[in-house]
């Protein structure tokens, strides 16, 4: 289970530093592993996809992001991105800390999710990690086509059968997708909904900070 924010146009850092560190300690919702505010956290790493130059960037910590001295240099640059992992599936090292990032048909994309997968899944050569969310990302990244992205995303998740949630958003330098599908338990019909943002853009994609 994880926290994650996205602004698929970007938004200053400083409007979503505070709500995000919230969200990662536990301090702003209760609910079924929160009975008390601050009680469940998301200490094991986190990471931000972020505009700069003319280019999207990524970072990746194992630290927690409230202990992390970088979070702060986010406030004056433009962030797409922001997630705050615990560890549900796959060991806490920097491989398996979101967002992923991969290169795919000469676009590089980035990835994070929410939830946990039991299906099984391939693993895929290109893989750092060894989370059920590298996988689940390579495995769209593998069915993704780019004339009908919906359609296509639905059909690689229709796989899936077996999960608490496969809540995740996917994006590149104009393209942004969130997928909103979970499940109470894997017996009943998950809820679902696939979204697309597009928009013409000259950013190119590198890991950095």
């Amino acid at each position: 289970m994880c926290r994650m924010i996205a602004a698929p146009f970007g938004v200053k850092g400083e409007t979503l530093i505070e709500p995000f560190v919230r969200m990662a300690q536990g301090e702003n919702a209760l609910h079924e592993h929160n009975q008390s505010l601050g009680e469940f956290r998301h200490g094991d790493g986190w990471g931000v996809v972020y505009a700069e130059g003319g280019m999207y960037h990524s970072y990746r910590s194992l630290k927690p992001c409230w202990d992390d001295p970088t979070l702060e240099q986010l406030r004056d640059r433009t962030v797409l991105l922001l997630h705050a992992r615990c560890a549900s599936r796959g060991n806490v090292t920097l491989e398996n800390v979101h967002p992923f990032q991969h290169t795919h048909n000469a676009r590089t994309w980035y990835f994070c999710h929410n939830g946990t997968i039991k299906d099984h899944m391939e693993r895929f050569p290109e893989m750092e990690g060894d989370t059920d969310s590298e996988r689940y990302f390579h495995l769209l990244l593998n069915h993704l086509d780019e004339s009908h992205p919906v359609a296509s995303i639905d059909r690689a998740l229709s796989s899936l059968k077996n999960y608490t949630s496969l809540n995740a958003f996917l994006l590149n330098e104009n393209r942004f997708y969130a997928i909103n599908r979970f499940s109470k338990s894997p017996s009943t019909t998950p809820s679902t909904s696939t979204r697309e943002r597009k928009g013409p853009s000259s950013l190119q994609s590198r890991s950095s900070m």
